[in-house]
């Protein structure tokens, strides 16, 4: 009897199941949102991490045949390009979806401080994107090598209490010695401190001229 009851209350679940992947499938393939939504989710999630693996010296699944045909500066530049699509990726499909909720919820866009919300989440989503798809892992290709041991001598000064301008001379302001110390400290050394210091100031304006655009342009 007990089992009868189960294989009951399975059906509709397997049916109700069914349902939800059939409208996930038909969304994927009949708009142009889901296409790029499921192409980037392949580059971010599948080819990014088989050529970050490829760079390392990995044994994954296609990380010899991609060493064996592609030279190690071709595949960095390769891997570093394919690093950026995952990062862009995430605006692109951002931008598509607000202007599709826009299209769809206009009075609601409309609100005076819709364009503020708009704005902080494009920043955020920014940051994010950076960290999850462009930080890690840190390469020639995606750090900051110009006088990065500036910054680094600086970290170190700091973290053993001396002041910029105070205790040793700079030519920078102390936040743009104390956010890469920060940004270190965070991360518990010095590989892309300097990067990770610069999406955190660029975090902070993209919310300041969000609130600045939503104080003078109150309708998006």
């Amino acid at each position: 009897m007990s089992n009868s009851v189960a294989a009951g209350e399975g059906g509709p679940k397997l049916g109700q199941a069914l349902t939800i992947a059939m409208t996930l499938l038909r969304f994927l393939f009949a708009t142009r949102l889901g296409i790029i939504t499921l192409a980037w989710a392949a580059i971010a999630f599948i080819l990014r991490p088989a050529m970050i693996d490829a760079v390392l010296g990995g044994q994954g699944w296609l990380s010899p045949t991609l060493r064996g045909r592609i030279d190690t500066l071709g595949l960095a530049r390769t891997c570093a390009a394919i690093e950026w699509v995952s990062f862009a990726g995430v605006i692109a499909i951002a931008a598509m979806t607000h202007l599709r909720l826009a299209e769809a919820n206009a009075a609601v866009v409309a609100r005076p401080r819709s364009g503020l919300l708009i704005a902080g989440v494009y920043a955020a989503l920014m940051f994010l994107a950076y960290v999850a798809f462009l930080w890690t892992p840190a390469s020639v290709f995606t750090l900051i090598t110009h006088d990065s041991f500036i910054f680094f001598d600086a970290t170190y000064r700091i973290r053993h209490g001396l002041i910029p301008s105070v205790d040793f001379p700079t030519a920078l302001g102390a936040a743009t010695l104390y956010l890469p110390a920060f940004a270190s400290w965070l991360t518990g050394g010095y590989a892309g401190s300097v990067e990770l210091a610069s999406a955190m100031a660029a975090l902070g304006l993209g919310l300041a001229c969000a609130q600045a655009g939503a104080a003078r342009f109150p309708t998006p």
